[in-house]
C-alpha cells in the first residue's frame, strides 16, 4: 500500500472508476457451495446483497463525485477491445481507480487448475490501468491465492477481500473510505512465483525464497510502534514459564486494532528448526496516541518439537523471540 492513498476522502474526489470482473458480481464474492455446488453462475438467485460497485457508490452518494463503471474484462480474462480501451480511457480521466479481480465460483474437482496465474486478460487490465498514472486500488476477490505475475507492481493499494460473500461490497466500501480501520492479517504466505512454497504459517522469506506477501502481513491506517521488548528471565528450565512483554503504541492518526504476533526461533536442534514459528497473538484496540503493554506466556510446550523418534521432545539451547522488528534471546537449560 502506498502511504496516504487510503482511506479515500469522498469530498476530494471528482470521478471514480470502478472496474474489473468482480466489481459488480455478488456470485464471485461468494464462491462455491453458495446455493449450489459450484456456486451460482450469476446474481439472479440472490435476493439481497451489495456489490463492490454498490458499496463504493453508497460511500460517494451526496459527495458530488461521479462513479463510472466498466467491467474491463470478464472473469476468464476475455474482453472486447473497444470496451477495454474505453475502460483505460476512463481510468486516465479519473481521480482513482478501484479494480476488483479474482476467480469465478468453484468447488472440489471442477475447481482444479493447471496454472496458478490469474487469467491473462485480468492481469493485462490491471497493468494498463496502472500505466495511466491514476492511483489504482486492487481488490483481490478469491478463495485461494492466485499468482499476479507482477501486474500489481505500481498499484497504490491492495485489499485482500478473499470471499466476503453478499455484503462484501459494503465492507470493502467502508474500508476504502475509512469508516473501518483495517486490521486483518494474512493466514498464509501469498506466493509470488509458481514454485513458491511451502506456504505453512511457519515458513518465511529466506535467501532462496520469496513471496508476494509473507504470513501475517496486514497494514492499518494507523502506525503501531513496538518498543521495550523484555523477558522475565534470560535462562529458563523445563518447569518454568517465560513471560514476554512488549509495549505497543498507536501513533495515529486513527483509532484502531492491531494483532500483536509473537514468533520464536530455535538456534539449533537435532531436527532442522522452522525459520520462525508463530507462538501466539493478541488483538488489541488502541485509541490514537494510546499505548499499552502486551504480554505472552511461553512454556515447555512452546519449546518442544517432534523429534527423530516421532515423539515430542525438547533440547537445551538458545531461542529468539520476535515481536515486530524487535528480538530478544533466552536459553533453555536442564
Amino acid at each position: 500500500m502506498t502511504s496516504g492513498t487510503l482511506p479515500l476522502s469522498a469530498s476530494s474526489l471528482g470521478r471514480v472508476l470502478v472496474t474489473g470482473p468482480s466489481s459488480a458480481s455478488l456470485s464471485n464474492m461468494c464462491g462455491g457451495w453458495t446455493l449450489t455446488w459450484q456456486g451460482t453462475p450469476g446474481d439472479t438467485w440472490f435476493t439481497f446483497g451489495t456489490t463492490i460497485l454498490a458499496g463504493i457508490t453508497a460511500q460517494l452518494t451526496g459527495s458530488g463525485a461521479e462513479v463510472v463503471h466498466h467491467e474491463g474484462c470478464d472473469i476468464r480474462g476475455n474482453y472486447d477491445q473497444a470496451d477495454f480501451d474505453a475502460t483505460i480511457a476512463a481510468a486516465a480521466s479519473s481521480d482513482v481507480v478501484i479494480v476488483a479481480i479474482g476467480e469465478s465460483t468453484y468447488a472440489e474437482l471442477p475447481g482444479d487448475i493447471s496454472d496458478a496465474l490469474l487469467p491473462a486478460g485480468q492481469l493485462d487490465l490491471v497493468r494498463a490501468l496502472i500505466a495511466t498514472g491514476t492511483p489504482v486500488v486492487v481488490v483481490l476477490v478469491e478463495g485461494r491465492p492466485r499468482l499476479l505475475g507482477g501486474a500489481i507492481d505500481g498499484a497504490a493499494a491492495v485489499i485482500s477481500a478473499m470471499l466476503p460473500c453478499v455484503e462484501g461490497g459494503q465492507a470493502i466500501g467502508e474500508i476504502i473510505f475509512g469508516e473501518v480501520n483495517p486490521s486483518g492479517r494474512l493466514p498464509y504466505s501469498y506466493p509470488l512465483n509458481p514454485n513458491d512454497g511451502p506456504l505453512q504459517y511457519w515458513h518465511f522469506v529466506s535467501a532462496k525464497d520469496s513471496f508476494q506477501w509473507p504470513f501475517g502481513t496486514g497494514l492499518s491506517y494507523s502506525n503501531f510502534v513496538y518498543s521495550n521488548l523484555r523477558l522475565s528471565a534470560s535462562t529458563v528450565t523445563p518447569d518454568d514459564t517465560l513471560t514476554v512483554t512488549v509495549n505497543v503504541r498507536n501513533e495515529g492518526p486513527y483509532d484502531g486494532k492491531v494483532s500483536v504476533q509473537i514468533f520464536q526461533r530455535d538456534h539449533y536442534r537435532s531436527v532442522v528448526p522452522e525459520a520462525k514459528m508463530l507462538k501466539g497473538f493478541e488483538k488489541i484496540f488502541l485509541e490514537n496516541g494510546q499505548s499499552t503493554d502486551v504480554s505472552f506466556a511461553l512454556d515447555l510446550e512452546d519449546w518442544s518439537f517432534i523429534g527423530l523418534d516421532n515423539t515430542k521432545t525438547y533440547e537445551a539451547g538458545d531461542f529468539d523471540v520476535m515481536i515486530g522488528n524487535l528480538k530478544a534471546t533466552f536459553t533453555l537449560v536442564f
